[in-house]
């Protein structure tokens, strides 16, 4: 009896450092997503590779020290069938297909057996808001740039880079506003990745996140019968202006609205049009991974609106799915965020990223989009199918 109690205590320590381990790996996936490909040999991408790990640790963790497996079917299988008409009927990108099945796939296995626990949450958004700073400082240090310009890490993607970034303000901003740390404190502690943000020249994250800042500070607001929104962020408007004039006049022209910053909003809203165009024209969608056959310009492949991109290339039952699920997660999480503290972190980076997948990225760039439905289905459906 007594060697049985010591192996079980021997479990439960082991099945919590795999637990660690394994949300260290996840929050390490989402950084190494700023750069287009890091290459492990031919094909094996590092991120893909520390997605297998974290699978391979969680299943393990689940059958091995005999807890419950939930493969979360309930999110899974209505895409799985709804992608099918689409890929009958239509050519494919069977690479993107496969990678939307993938990270639905993991993530919703990943965040229904690990991130179901509130620890692991709040452990995982440290990290996150930690590898963002890193980020801001390392950008900001080595002075790198892209071709346009643009700040860079190691010809990592600017736009993904600023989102990446994002995380750690909003992070910031929340102990602000759960009284943990002073408006001074924030704004010391932001000004770093603020400004990487800014020199990024990206304006869709930076939109995306000062509407999630005002959206945050509203629902504080409301529920401790507070008036922060009309001083806070007045403050932050004054430093992210006195922030923009250290940039020189010909970036700052682009943030304003130089002839290049107009010419790629031009784009954007005649691939919106052609979107609309194309939905009401194809019904069952013209196939994942297809739209760059209809776009007029080369270099534009996809819409820059994810909510559009599922609705044109999947059909209007994905699609209708697509925005079902995103909105109804939204919804959960905003109405657990004071019951489950967790769940406030949750809703402000699936917030964040929703907000700016509807002017940037595609479906696959956005990655935390599915880790965040991941933790819904976790914390909704919890436990649905159990392994032994």
């Amino acid at each position: 009896m007594k060697n049985e109690t010591l192996n079980r205590k021997h479990d439960i320590r082991l099945s919590n450092l795999i637990d660690k381990l394994s949300v260290l790996l996840v929050s390490i996936f989402f950084p190494l997503n700023i750069f287009d490909k890091m290459l492990l040999g031919k094909r094996l991408t590092i991120d893909y590779l520390i997605l297998g790990i974290v699978l391979v640790l969680v299943i393990f963790n689940s059958i091995v020290l005999k807890r419950n497996l939930s493969i979360g079917l309930s999110v899974i299988l209505p895409i799985l069938i709804l992608l099918i008409p689409t890929s009958i009927i239509n050519p494919i990108d069977s690479f993107k297909l496969a990678r939307i099945i993938i990270y639905t796939f993991s993530f919703t296995l990943i965040g229904v057996n690990l991130f179901n626990i509130k620890e692991n949450i709040l452990l995982f958004m440290k990290l996150l808001a930690l590898w963002g700073f890193i980020l801001a400082l390392l950008s900001i240090g080595l002075g790198q740039k892209a071709q346009d310009n643009r700040l860079s890490l190691f010809g990592s993607n600017p736009i993904w880079l600023s989102r990446e970034i994002g995380i750690t303000v909003i992070y910031l901003y929340l102990l602000y506003l759960t009284n943990k740390i002073s408006i001074f404190q924030f704004l010391l502690f932001s000004i770093i990745p603020i400004f990487a943000m800014i020199r990024t020249l990206s304006l869709g994250p930076m939109i995306s996140l000062f509407l999630c800042l005002i959206i945050l500070t509203f629902i504080f607001d409301v529920r401790n019968k507070n008036f922060r929104l009309f001083y806070v962020i007045p403050i932050i408007i004054v430093v992210l202006i006195i922030m923009f004039r250290f940039l020189p006049k010909e970036l700052l022209s682009r943030y304003i609205g130089n002839s290049e910053s107009n010419l790629s909003r031009n784009y954007r809203m005649q691939m919106y049009v052609l979107c609309i165009n194309l939905i009401s024209k194809y019904p069952l969608g013209i196939g994942i991974g297809q739209f760059y056959r209809y776009s007029p310009y080369y270099f534009l492949t996809y819409p820059h609106n994810i909510i559009l991109e599922a609705l044109v290339e999947g059909g209007w039952l994905f699609g209708t799915y697509i925005i079902y699920t995103i909105f109804s997660s939204l919804r959960y999480f905003y109405k657990n965020i004071f019951s489950d503290y967790s769940l406030l972190y949750v809703f402000s980076i699936f917030s964040f990223s929703v907000l700016n997948s509807m002017v940037s990225g595609d479906l696959l760039s956005t990655k935390l989009i599915f880790f965040c439905l991941g933790v819904y289905c976790a914390k909704k459906y919890g436990l649905k199918i159990v392994i032994r």
